[in-house]
């Protein structure tokens, strides 16, 4: 091949440089080949589903406005939201329209050492270890009682 320059305004021919060969590639024997270790497929760690709260409707009373998810929510405004997104302190302004899901703390555990013990007559309940102990110190209304119960 040739390639063309020009000078001053003569048009001079001159070779390109020479193309050189490779070296041939030169075949490793089967000890020197690099070996590929092939491992068994990983099984993916199981992820459980957590599973997600329900979204219910709620219904804003009382007056002023109340933030929720950057919106503004006006009194007397109906909007979705799950029970989680909603603090309990607010909950005297911001009732439920549908019933809301149980409340874990209700259920009663199982493994306690402490047992419900009503009062005859009065309709007020104590919480008693196995040995007999009290553990409150005025009697309480049984719905108190149980969260109480859960709780320990």
């Amino acid at each position: 091949m040739v390639a063309r320059v020009r000078k001053n305004t003569t048009v001079v021919e001159e070779p390109l440089e020479e193309i050189v060969p490779l070296e041939p590639k030169v075949e490793l024997l089967e000890e020197e080949k690099p070996k590929l270790t092939v491992y068994p497929k990983q099984e993916e760690p199981v992820v459980e589903d957590t599973p997600k709260s329900e979204v219910i409707r709620w219904k804003k009373i009382g007056n002023g406005s109340f933030i929720h998810n950057n919106r503004y929510i006006k009194p007397g405004q109906i909007f979705t939201a799950t029970v989680e997104e909603i603090p309990t302190a607010f909950r005297d302004l911001i009732i439920p329209l549908e019933k809301l899901p149980e409340d874990k703390l209700l259920s009663a555990k199982k493994s306690s050492n402490y047992t419900l013990v009503e009062i005859e007559g009065t309709n007020t309940w104590n919480i008693v270890d196995s040995q007999g102990k009290i553990f409150n110190e005025k009697p309480m209304a049984r719905l108190e009682a149980e969260k109480l119960l859960n709780v320990i």
